[in-house]
């Protein structure tokens, strides 16, 4: 159940990107030029709206499918925004759209931290690395302060938590929240924790730096935005004797680091979310 909820979280998030890309106005092309005589293709409207649709049958369909699933592996369907998982039952009419929603607006939420995160580290080794790249897929502004950059996904998790934990707990999904100090601090430990599935993808990427260093993957600018990206992160332990030959290991050493910091950090939310008062 979880790995098909993350999948169809994962085709939704490419429905979504789709449908803001095909909203932006199509830019003219200099005049006085070859291609100024050209005319850009636009889309039609009714292929616009496809994307948007396909959002909306994906996310009022797939309950459908997670009912059956349930039904033949026994599982349920869990939402788990870091140091709590909310379990949702399949026989309560209406619930399991409510997670269905729930569910994709936190991968999206998670997605804008991750690509928010992997552009403010790029700019670290070339202030121009990508911006408008990153901002197509869902990252926040460049132009915008990196701690404002950084504050508002876990601003915006936080306030998710706030709303729906009153809600849940009325319904049993969560235990009682005692008193409005506690559902601060929870939400200020679900809003920090949109960051961690971060880590994933920051291993990854100091796996294909790895590889690359000593595989030629092509001249792609993506391999330059990953050089660009994980620098800052190995620089710092260049100094380690982990050389063998021509084999570097300094980016498998950040990566057992970032796993295990990010595992230590992971824990200790979850350990003073249960201090809160469940």
């Amino acid at each position: 159940m979880r790995w098909i909820d993350l999948i169809l979280n994962l085709v939704g998030i490419a429905f979504w990107l789709s449908w803001r890309s095909s909203m932006r106005p199509v830019k003219t092309l200099g005049a006085g030029t070859l291609v100024s005589n050209l005319k850009p293709v636009e889309l039609p409207a009714t292929a616009r709206w496809l994307n948007p649709v396909g959002l909306a049958v994906l996310l009022i369909g797939r309950p459908f499918l997670y009912v059956e699933l349930a039904r033949m592996t026994e599982s349920t369907a869990a939402w788990a925004p870091g140091p709590v998982t909310v379990a949702f039952r399949d026989d309560v009419a209406g619930r399991l759209s409510f997670f269905s929603v729930l569910s994709f607006l936190w991968a999206l939420l998670v997605w804008q931290a991750a690509l928010t995160l992997f552009s403010r580290m790029a700019r670290l080794g070339d202030r121009t690395a990508g911006l408008r790249w990153f901002q197509e897929l869902g990252a926040l502004p460049g132009r915008w302060p990196a701690w404002l950059a950084l504050l508002v996904p876990t601003l915006l998790g936080a306030l998710m938590w706030a709303v729906v934990a009153t809600p849940f707990a009325s319904r049993g999904l969560i235990p009682a929240i005692h008193s409005a100090t506690a559902l601060a601090f929870q939400s200020t430990f679900v809003g920090v924790s949109v960051w961690m599935p971060s880590r994933w993808m920051i291993v990854g990427l100091l796996i294909v730096r790895f590889v690359h260093d000593y595989v030629y993957l092509g001249d792609h600018a993506l391999w330059s935005w990953v050089r660009l990206a994980t620098t800052p992160l190995i620089r710092p332990l260049q100094w380690l004797p982990v050389r063998l030959g021509r084999i570097d290991g300094t980016p498998l050493i950040v990566a057992a680091l970032v796993l295990g910091l990010a595992y230590g950090l992971d824990l200790g939310i979850r350990r003073a979310f249960l201090l809160t008062g469940w």
